[in-house]
């Protein structure tokens, strides 16, 4: 199944991050966990600490840039 090109391009800044975050000592743990209060692009540990990532990606910046997006709702 061939993706939209707005969501290969979300998909690629995923595999990026898993990427450097991974090559940065963390272990992934789930990938897109979804839950009733929305989804977590990554779930991972460094150490004994718990680390959720949202992986935002912007196109344009005359939007603002990723973490503009970020809302209190996605908080």
């Amino acid at each position: 199944m061939t993706l939209a090109p707005h969501l290969a391009s979300g998909q690629e800044a995923e595999d990026l991050a898993l990427t450097t975050l991974t090559a940065g000592g963390l272990r992934l743990m789930a990938r897109n966990y979804r839950c009733p209060q929305g989804e977590l692009d990554l779930v991972m540990t460094e150490g004994e600490t718990l680390v959720m990532v949202k992986v935002r990606f912007r196109r344009e910046r005359g939007f603002g840039d990723a973490a503009a997006s970020v809302n209190t709702r996605k908080q």
